[in-house]
């Protein structure tokens, strides 16, 4: 009734958040396709670029990867432009989500480490964390198992990851214990227990 597109779409973020954790899909997805309507007229491209993120984001839930991928490319591109760090380190951590769910692990890792270095500038520490996991992920898949376990550990004992974040960091916490040994995990806990984010951003592009 006030007609203001701004709180129309940060409304309809939030009512689209609980309408797809009610398992609401279809009424999900008209929601965030007139939210992005709504964004493409007003012609702000901030509002613009979150409308694409969340649409990406839903698409990857939903099982279509290639639509998430040119809804979450073209929010990059926006959100690049008007400089917002902060919502940026969000959506780069969901393209390496969705970019390594098509099996391309290495530009997937490229995606996850922009995301966490990003996210550190920000100071959007929970984002990096989120992403801090995906990149464990990633690295377990590619056998440098001590490297995710140390990533997992940082994530577990930080104050500031999500309950999200914790969950799948101890879900990789538990196949990674299958793949170390008793030596190794002595080792690795020590080491992780002195990491900083002063340090983390040259050890996780290494």
């Amino acid at each position: 009734a006030m007609n203001d597109p701004y709180f129309i779409l940060l409304i309809g973020s939030y009512y689209s958040r609980t309408a797809q954790t009610l398992g609401r899909l279809s009424e999900t997805g008209t929601v965030l396709r007139e939210g992005l309507q709504i964004a493409r007229e007003s012609g702000n491209r901030w509002s613009l670029g979150l409308a694409l993120e969340r649409l990406g984001m839903f698409a990857q839930i939903t099982g279509n990867n290639e639509e998430a991928q040119q809804f979450l490319e073209e929010s990059l591109g926006l959100l690049r432009e008007v400089g917002d760090r902060w919502s940026l380190s969000w959506v780069l951590h969901a393209m390496s989500q969705v970019i390594f769910a098509c099996h391309r692990d290495q530009e997937a890792e490229g995606y996850a480490v922009e995301a966490i270095q990003v996210a550190i500038e920000a100071g959007n520490h929970p984002s990096a964390l989120n992403a801090l996991v995906t990149l464990a992920l990633i690295r377990m898949g590619q056998e440098r198992n001590a490297s995710a376990m140390e990533m997992v550990l940082f994530v577990l004992g930080h104050p500031s990851s999500t309950q999200d974040a914790k969950a799948r960091a101890e879900g990789l916490r538990v196949e990674l214990e299958k793949k170390l040994s008793a030596d190794e995990l002595e080792d690795i806990r020590i080491h992780a227990s002195s990491n900083t984010w002063n340090t983390f951003i040259s050890f996780v592009s290494g």
